[in-house]
């Protein structure tokens, strides 16, 4: 059984599966190499919205009804 989508951004599962990874990961590139920050901001910024295209609610454009 599949989960519900979420319907905003500070959904449970965003906040579990986005936010928090998110943090860790930002946190833990700045205390070791401060050079690879920008790097990790790109990846969660792609990862983030990859999971948030993935987890919208979308209705295929061709049946109407």
């Amino acid at each position: 059984m599949s989960s519900p989508k979420p319907t905003s951004l500070m959904a449970p599962q965003y906040i579990t599966g986005v936010y928090i990874p998110s943090a860790i990961l930002i946190v833990g590139t700045a205390a070791f190499k401060l050079q690879w920050l920008p790097i990790a901001i790109a990846v969660c910024a792609a990862l983030g919205g990859y999971q948030f295209l993935n987890n919208r609610n979308t209705r295929p454009s061709n049946l109407v009804g």
